[in-house]
């Protein structure tokens, strides 16, 4: 995934050894863990080295897991507000 297809709040995060092999992770902004559970300790290397694709694959499941849980969410009120608009 890319870090522009990510949604507001979250950004990509990794220190050296996450950049050297491809593996930088999600973290969601006032959260001192990325989504899989690794703690911030470092430098964001993957920020400083303009890395653009994500690579961790727990963090991948997780925000897609949290993104379709908030797409249902959504879409349960887009169904009220059909079937208020018709009265």
């Amino acid at each position: 995934m890319k870090i522009e297809e990510l949604k507001s709040g979250y950004y990509l995060f990794g220190n050296k050894g996450n950049v050297w092999s491809n593996a930088c992770h999600i973290a969601n902004s006032g959260n001192s863990l990325t989504l899989c559970g690794i703690p911030m300790l470092s430098n964001n290397w993957g920020r400083i080295e303009n890395i653009q694709e994500i690579g961790c694959p727990k963090c991948l499941k997780k925000y897609e897991e949290d993104n379709e849980i908030d797409k249902s969410f959504h879409s349960m009120f887009d169904d009220v507000d059909k079937t208020l608009t018709k009265f």
